[in-house]
């Protein structure tokens, strides 16, 4: 999970070849380009699915004799 969060990072430094076959490094027209492009399946690529699904039945019961009431 931690490389594809570090991918979307370079993916806004990393310079592209345009339609006219020039190399673009501008920053702000680098980041452009990528949330035009790829940044929407980077970032549903870097969610980390198994944690969101957790279940109630996957999370352990604790007895009522050891929660604390107030």
């Amino acid at each position: 999970d931690i490389m594809f969060m570090v991918d979307i990072v370079i993916n806004f430094r990393t310079t592209y070849v345009n339609h006219n076959d020039e190399v673009v490094s501008h920053p702000g027209k680098i980041a452009l380009h990528y949330l035009r492009g790829w940044f929407l399946i980077d970032v549903v690529a870097a969610i980390p699915f198994d944690l969101l699904l957790v279940t109630d039945s996957e999370v352990p019961n604790v007895p009522q004799s050891q929660t604390k009431h107030p």
